[in-house]
């Protein structure tokens, strides 16, 4: 790597923090638990303003501005949606992960970097990928493997098989787009090549089909960005084939286990986990040593002007030949009828009713997506200008959906700003993207270790939005922070290698009272937000404590309850738990007030109305519980549950909570596999 010298440090240093904050995110189920990712928030926006205060001031560029501008009125937008959001409260938290992910994109802007800074926090992500990458491979020969599972795909250490594929994704893009640069330093470069496929290979363990179709995009768009596209290829081919080679093992585990009732396949997936272990542990082995051959050769040999030319001549008339061919194999794949296959490939992907099974998931595209995606149109067309409220797709889905999921999520960022936030959120957030591509662009054109290091940081940013796309990764903090910030950080890249470093500057030809003005500003809007996410997240520990622990001290769990409830005005959830507590204690009476508040908080929602149904018939309130029922059902009308609640409500065996809340777990478990 390029010598740090004193100049870095700036930068470096809360780089490294960012990274760390990364790295027990991606180690801590991607950070998706709002007690994870709402100390973390408060956590970034402490250094960014450490950062504001100490770092030296440079204008940033006007793209940088534009995206800046854009993504805080985009976190705007997303709190004022709350006032129009059914369910408030959920509104009111993913706006707090909006507010995040902003945070994390002005302080990638806020930091000073110069290019060897930069090129040193990408290296430093990299690596920790690899070896949370190399913890989990060496897990998969543990008699706990299946564990790591969900259906029988890897599903850690995030937890949603789809972000695992996108997490090692990343990673492999940061490690493959580095480990070919003579600016690395070369002990570092075999590490990162040898991480790459590792990480590559686990992807492939996941099993996510929309990875699959993301994959080439978002590779041909990497290279398109990378200079020197010869040297990427001489050392990406050899990752690519050695997971090719591997791909057998790497199946097995859903070949044996996939599609069966959780837990009935252990023993068979453990055994098929470790040949993967096996498999993934060679495939490392064997790069490590090839990219330590590749770095000595390529220390030695320094190809001419010519050559280079004449290489990238080639490369690009391989890359023809290459298009050619994979059409025409494409095409004879088809029988010579891409119309009719094309079709039938449609049909599979709307049959949401299909079993999940086989040699491999990627023999199907059969999912509930279409489902969801259906919903989500309606939902856009239906709430144009503005959208349903930031994070409110869950119960609306449940109305009218046809399939027999429950989603939070859209699983799709377009739709998700659509539904969400309207087509204003949506235009709002193209507009960031807007002005992160203007800063990028020249970056990109600059000199090749300057491009280089632009191309890297974009790397999460890219796999986000391809793979979101088809995805539900906004969510999942480990993977958008990522993203943002580092997509901050190529906007505020110095356009030279030896350039001046860059961060937020308030512009020196406003007038004095201006600047201060808008400093006070931004610091009243930071301080409002700090307390906003402090008390958010001492509520969700408050719910958490109060839930794990109630049996040893209930009176002291009611009291956390009430103080979350007192601190989350807008969320139900402390008086849903306070409510399960006293049906446990068999204190229906208590029980019926609690869920009667939640529903006031929540009137749109199934469950709460679910919950008091079931406290009502506990007491036996029969039209009580009735009508909480039917109004539930007018919630969720296709719920399995509700009908049977309603069912028994006029016999003697009347459905008792314990007994809704076990098939609720054994329907989640069926789901997630435990």
């Amino acid at each position: 790597m390029t010598r740090i010298v004193r100049r870095d440090l700036p930068a470096l240093l809360p780089a490294t923090a960012l990274v760390g904050v990364l790295l027990w995110w991606a180690l801590d189920g991607g950070g998706y638990a709002t007690t994870t990712w709402l100390p973390g928030t408060l956590a970034l926006l402490g250094l960014l303003v450490v950062v504001l205060a100490a770092a030296p001031r440079r204008r940033p560029a006007p793209g940088a501005v534009l995206a800046l501008g854009a993504i805080a009125a985009y976190t705007a937008w997303s709190y004022l949606s709350v006032t129009w959001a059914d369910n408030q409260g959920v509104a009111l938290e993913g706006s707090h992960r909006t507010l995040l992910f902003a945070a994390c994109f002005a302080l990638g802007v806020a930091i000073p970097w110069t290019v060897t800074a930069a090129r040193a926090a990408l290296v430093l992500a990299a690596l920790a990928l690899t070896a949370v990458a190399l913890v989990t491979t060496v897990r998969l020969g543990a008699p706990s493997a299946p564990d790591l599972f969900i259906d029988a795909r890897l599903a850690s250490p995030v937890g949603y098989q789809n972000a695992d594929a996108a997490l090692w994704t990343v990673g492999a893009a940061l490690a493959l787009l580095l480990a070919g640069r003579r600016e690395v330093w070369a002990p570092v470069r075999p590490v990162l090549l040898a991480g790459g496929g590792v990480q590559l290979a686990l992807a492939v363990l996941a099993q996510s089909r929309g990875w699959v179709f993301a994959l080439p995009v978002i590779a041909l768009v990497l290279v398109a960005a990378t200079p020197n596209r010869v040297r990427l290829a001489l050392f990406a081919l050899p990752v690519a084939a050695a997971v090719a080679l591997a791909l057998e093992p790497l199946l097995e585990p859903f070949r044996v286990a996939g599609g069966v009732t959780p837990g009935t396949a252990d023993a068979e997936l453990a055994v098929a986990a470790a040949d993967a272990r096996s498999a993934i542990l060679l495939v490392g082995a064997g790069l490590l040593a090839a990219g330590a051959a590749a770095v000595a050769i390529d220390a030695r040999v320094t190809p001419s002007a010519r050559v280079r030319q004449a290489s990238g001549r080639v490369a690009a008339a391989l890359a023809a030949v290459a298009l050619v061919a994979g059409a025409a194999i494409a095409f004879a794949a088809t029988d010579g009828a891409p119309g009719q296959r094309v079709a039938d490939a449609w049909a599979d992907f709307r049959d949401f009713e299909q079993p999940d099974g086989g040699a491999s998931r990627f023999e199907s595209l059969g999912s509930t997506r279409y489902d969801f995606w259906r919903v989500g149109w309606e939902l856009a067309g239906d709430h144009l200008l503005a959208g349903i409220g930031q994070d409110n797709f869950a119960q609306p889905y449940l109305e009218r959906r046809e399939a027999g999921e429950e989603p939070r999520w859209t699983h799709s960022l377009e739709l998700r700003l659509l539904v969400h936030t309207g087509l204003v959120g949506a235009l709002l957030f193209a507009a960031f993207l807007a002005g992160v591509a203007w800063a990028a662009w020249r970056r990109l054109r600059a000199a090749p270790p300057v491009a280089a290091v632009a191309a890297a940081g974009l790397a999460p940013l890219v796999v986000w939005l391809v793979h979101g796309s088809v995805d539900w990764l906004w969510e999942v903090p480990v993977l958008s922070a990522a993203a943002l910030a580092f997509a901050g950080m190529v906007a505020a890249l110095p356009a030279h290698d030896a350039g001046e470093p860059g961060a937020l500057a308030v512009p020196r030809r406003w007038p004095r009272a201006a600047r201060v003005a808008t400093a006070a500003a931004g610091a009243a809007l930071g301080l409002v937000a700090a307390l906003a996410v402090t008390a958010a997240w001492v509520a969700d520990h408050d719910v958490e404590v109060a839930a794990r622990d109630w049996p040893a001290d209930p009176d002291a769990a009611l009291r956390r309850l009430d103080r979350a409830a007192d601190l989350d005005p807008l969320d139900a959830e402390p008086l849903v738990v306070e409510g399960t507590i006293e049906m446990y204690r068999d204190r229906p009476e208590r029980a019926r007030a609690a869920f009667a508040e939640a529903v006031e908080r929540t009137p749109r929602d199934w469950l709460p109305r679910f919950q008091l149904g079931l406290a009502a018939s506990a007491t036996r309130d029969v039209a009580g519980a009735r009508a909480a029922f039917e109004a539930a059902r007018a919630r969720s009308p296709r719920d399995p549950l509700i009908a049977l609640a309603l069912r028994r409500l006029d016999s003697d065996r009347r459905l008792s909570y314990r007994t809704a809340v076990a098939y609720l777990q054994a329907r989640v478990e069926r789901r997630l596999g435990g």
